[in-house]
């Protein structure tokens, strides 16, 4: 369950720094015609360099700031027509967490005849995804499939769901099929390898995740630290310290402020019992997160050094998080309150 926190929280965390291309496209807007149509060019330009693969129009960019959320809508509400303006403004509203906003806009522009986009499936299959509707978001990538069954991307985004909800059989035997299908699509590598760390088979997740960072195509930065961070999980479960210790440093070296990092580097710090490197990671990691994994490593560390207030404190974090798990015991062998 904790590789599935992280993931998530990897997914949330880099939703924005994805897609920072996207304010230049509200640039584009305020501009005279002639400049801004060129700045549009260049911003499309970019956006596809980024290998979203959106299907957006360079020569009529219409789409939103990543900065000024309220500016972008305005400019969408006076420049573009309902209908578009539908299928824009749900990107604008998912950009920025606005998950019903961007759920009734895009369902508004499906319902509509002549509206049936491929793209707009993939949107609100990322939008489903988000309201916990695994289903509904499979099933508007298999609408997308049916649509185009030639283009990788939906069957991509298809893997992704499965890998992030842990669903390991089924998102196994996807990937396999379509793998055979789509070879030069890496996406499959990585999401197959977070299945395989699921069903805890580390050496093929190891194998798979290698693959994936080994390619000079990998592009997608909150897909490289997911990659990064997961490696590091497998080789901490097989007891490669060193190893694993390499892949969390170049995660947290290419960005130092993604909290969960700190929380994977405590984990292999605690279990070489460096335990002051330990804490500082852990201390680092529960300003933004919390799991109850590592709150009971560091209940453990402050327990082994004497300050059972601490201890404590964090044992009952982590039992109140995971009511199941061996913390509750040491709450109730210590007597915390």
């Amino acid at each position: 369950m904790l590789f599935f926190y992280i993931a998530a929280q990897t997914i949330d965390y880099f939703m924005t720094i994805r897609y920072w291309i996207l304010s230049l496209f509200l640039v584009a807007l305020s501009m005279k015609e002639g400049v801004s149509q060129t700045f549009g060019n260049y911003a499309a330009e970019e956006f596809k360099n980024s290998k979203l693969n959106i299907d957006f129009d360079s020569e009529n960019v219409k789409i939103l700031s990543i900065q000024n959320y309220r500016d972008a809508i305005d400019s969408l509400n006076e420049t573009i027509g309902n209908k578009e303006l539908l299928y824009y403004r749900a990107w604008c509203h998912y950009l920025h967490s606005q998950t019903y906003k961007a759920f009734e806009d895009i369902s508004n522009y499906l319902s509509q005849p002549g509206a049936n986009s491929y793209f707009a499936h993939l949107l609100l299959a990322r939008i489903e995804y988000l309201r916990l509707k695994k289903f509904q978001s499979i099933e508007a990538l298999d609408k997308a499939i049916a649509m185009e069954p030639n283009k990788p991307l939906a069957f991509i985004e298809k893997s992704r769901i499965y890998a992030l909800t842990g669903n390991a059989e089924e998102g196994i035997s996807f990937i396999n099929r379509h793998l055979k299908r789509f070879p030069d699509q890496l996406s499959f590598y990585l999401y197959r390898g977070l299945l395989m760390l699921d069903i805890q088979n580390e050496k093929k997740a190891i194998e798979d995740l290698t693959t994936y960072l080994s390619s000079r195509e990998v592009a997608s930065k909150p897909d490289l630290i997911l990659a990064h961070f997961s490696l590091a999980r497998c080789y901490t479960k097989i007891k490669e310290y060193g190893k694993a210790m390499v892949q969390a440093n170049k995660g947290l070296e290419m960005f130092p402020d993604y909290s969960p990092g700190y929380g994977v580097r405590g984990e292999i710090y605690f279990y070489v019992k460096d335990y002051h490197a330990a804490l500082k990671d852990f201390l680092v990691m529960e300003k933004r997160y919390k799991s109850s994994e590592y709150n009971g490593m560091m209940a453990f560390i402050y327990e082994n050094q004497g300050e059972l207030s601490m201890a404590c404190k964090y044992y009952l974090e982590a039992c109140s998080l995971a009511p199941m798990s061996k913390e509750c015991a040491k709450v109730r062998k210590l007597r915390c309150k």
